[in-house]
């Protein structure tokens, strides 16, 4: 079985997405955090965007807001930097299956889970002029999304 679709597999049992499994099959956080990084590596995305310090604590609302948009924006631009495309079936439920657990995804790089998750979500969905080289399950994505309640 290839990797990749046994990824696929644990992660679609953990979310809840095949019926026949048990719900929130309790998968590592390491793992999951590694799945993130690894699919973000793999594609070749640019973190030296983030000389940018993304904390929020101790911020008056005005200040949140402006922190909050400098990491969506953060967020985007590192994305987008990839060279290869990004693998969102495993990216995403690894996400929502983080945020859900309120983990970040990763501890060293100060962009949240959830900033993270918003912005795969909006651009998984988009369509691209180049042919991708994952076919993405947006009808199953959304499911996951549905059933952890990440709506």
């Amino acid at each position: 079985i290839e990797v990749r679709q046994w990824a696929l597999v644990l992660l679609q049992k953990a979310t809840g997405l095949l019926r026949n499994s048990t719900p929130e099959l309790d998968l590592p956080i390491t793992w999951l955090q590694k799945l993130c990084l690894a699919c973000l590596c793999n594609s070749e995305c640019d973190f030296t965007t983030l000389g940018l310090d993304i904390s929020i604590e101790g911020k008056n609302s005005k200040s949140m807001f402006s922190q909050l948009e400098t990491e969506e924006v953060v967020t985007r631009k590192i994305l987008a930097s990839g060279q290869y495309d990004i693998d969102f079936d495993l990216l995403i439920p690894s996400l929502i299956l983080l945020e859900k657990r309120n983990v970040d995804w990763n501890n060293d790089i100060m962009i949240s889970t959830k900033s993270l998750l918003n912005m795969s979500c909006y651009l998984a969905g988009r369509p691209t002029s180049d042919e991708t080289g994952f076919t993405f399950d947006s009808a199953s994505v959304m499911k996951q999304c549905a059933l952890m309640g990440n709506i």
